[in-house]
């Protein structure tokens, strides 16, 4: 009986022994797999981020597709502005996985400030072209085309009856681009006076008697020193008094970008010329003049009808329909002498 007791013991503590070892056993493998996992993940991390390329040129390294995601947003807000309508970058943007083998990584703020200098952003917007360039862009088409109508309500103005659609010289077009933020125009106001602005185009110009370079460059909007660096050898030949009627020079002022022709009616007081009266005088010698009487233009309301290309009239086209004197002009009188001197005896 006492060896079955002690053989009993012996065989318990066996039994605790084997069952400690497998416990210990299975937490040690369960150690091992969870070292080697963080070992793994270690190394990828290590080892793998996300590059990213602008123009197939690599910029940086971010973590993850996820960084570089955030870094692609952030830049774009920060170059887009205020405009909340469609943008990109206008440069190729690209990530995708890359091997880190001691390169190093950039926090998303990094690569921020080091992507924003290098991408620049269009936005979307409707230009108002003429033969293919672009001369305003507005955000929408609607706002486009309310700038083109703006443009011609400009030149027919209250009490002005138009007597036919207004036009333009040459028919602009409304298209979608992409330009810059900057250069787009949200004021339509603004817009319309940009496309009046024009540019300056080189044109010629033939000398008439009187004309001086000043006079010249004055009425073409530009200063002498412009019109002397068109005109090679014209400073030389204006100091040597060489200028002569027939002359050309080439004269550069500005143009509008588009003309709104406007075929129109308009109100405008303007003045009425004087006479001159003639009455000869036996008191004055032949051929003596004297001023009896000066006189004084008249004023009057005329009815014109004309074709104005922006404001300027085409004296041509220039009608007058329709007068009420507001003053009557006074005639100037003039004494003719006829009287003949005595001959001599």
């Amino acid at each position: 009986m006492a060896d079955n007791g002690l053989t009993e013991r012996r065989t318990t503590r066996l039994h605790g022994t084997v069952t400690f070892l497998r416990r210990a056993l299975l937490v040690s493998f369960a150690l091992n797999l969870i070292l080697a996992a963080l070992l793994v993940r270690g190394c990828v991390t290590r080892s793998a981020a996300r590059a990213i390329l602008v123009d197939g040129e690599l910029m940086c390294l971010v973590r993850s597709e996820k960084a570089a995601d955030e870094v692609h947003d952030k830049v774009l807000a920060i170059k887009r502005g205020e405009f909340r309508g469609e943008a990109s970058f206008r440069q190729r943007w690209e990530d995708k996985p890359w091997p880190a083998k001691g390169e190093r990584v950039h926090t998303v703020s990094e690569a921020v400030e080091l992507l924003k200098r290098r991408l620049d952003v269009a936005v979307e917007g409707w230009a108002i072209q003429v033969k293919g360039r672009n001369l305003v862009v507005l955000p929408s088409k609607q706002k486009a085309e309310e700038t083109l109508s703006t443009l011609k309500a400009k030149f027919l103005s209250e009490g002005e009856t138009a007597l036919e659609p207004q036009r333009f010289g040459t028919e602009p077009a409304v298209a979608r681009t992409q330009v810059p933020p900057e250069d787009l125009l949200d004021d339509i106001r603004t817009a319309a006076n940009e496309l009046l602005r024009g540019a300056e185009q080189p044109q010629e110009y033939v000398v008439k008697t009187g004309d001086t370079p000043y006079k010249v460059a004055e009425a073409h909007a530009m200063s002498v020193e412009q019109l002397y660096k068109l005109n090679r050898g014209l400073r030389e030949k204006a100091s040597r008094n060489e200028i002569q009627p027939g002359d050309t020079w080439i004269v550069a002022g500005p143009r509008p970008a588009i003309v709104v022709i406007t075929r129109k009616e308009k109100t405008e007081v303007g003045p009425v010329p004087f006479k001159v009266i003639q009455r000869p005088s036996e008191t004055l010698p032949k051929g003596e003049r004297r001023v009896m009487r000066d006189g004084q233009e008249g004023e009057a309301k005329q009815r014109i009808q004309g074709t104005w290309r922006n404001d300027k009239l085409v004296p041509a086209s220039r009608r007058v329909v329709g007068q009420e004197i507001i003053r009557e002009p006074i005639d100037k009188v003039v004494s003719v002498g006829t009287a003949v001197p005595p001959a001599n005896p």
